[in-house]
């Protein structure tokens, strides 16, 4: 277990971190659900095809949860609901984190393990829990909206 921790952080941990950031737009809390996620992996007791794609799925997920938890704990509380602070990261180019963003969540998270992680369509639907044919489509989807938003004028320009 140690070998597969040492190669995913080695290999595998800063893609999936800078992943899971542009899926929720929430970079500062990132390291903490990555590190809990690789964790909950190994406690799985099952192979997966990518172990990288799996914990980017579960960090992603958890981040949104907290994300969720924290609005409504502030709308609770009276607090104005602002943005967590993102001060310290570095920029990505804006044309291509603005075609990424403005992609579904599900398309976001699948263009991200599939194009910046290098994840093959069946290591996607594996982390997932998706066919490979549902995968195949929004990787498709999400091709043509970036390229278009890239391209165009905005989102779905061409389309």
């Amino acid at each position: 277990m140690t070998d597969i921790v040492e190669s995913f952080v080695a290999t595998d941990y800063a893609k999936v971190g800078a992943a899971v950031s542009l899926t929720t737009h929430h970079p500062e809390l990132t390291d903490e659900h990555v590190r809990r996620a690789l964790v909950s992996v190994l406690d799985e007791d099952r192979d997966y095809a990518s172990i990288a794609a799996r914990v980017a799925v579960i960090a992603a997920r958890e981040v949104r949860q907290e994300v969720q938890r924290r609005a409504t704990e502030r709308r609770i509380a009276g607090a104005p609901i602002e943005p967590e602070p993102t001060a310290g990261y570095p920029r990505v180019d804006e044309l291509l984190q603005s075609a990424i963003e403005s992609l579904p969540e599900r398309q976001r998270q699948i263009a991200l393990l599939y194009f910046y992680l290098g994840a093959g369509i069946a290591e996607i639907a594996d982390a997932t829990h998706l066919n490979e044919s549902t995968v195949v489509a929004h990787v498709d989807a999400s091709r043509r909206s970036i390229v278009d938003h890239i391209v165009g004028d905005g989102p779905g320009v061409g389309s």
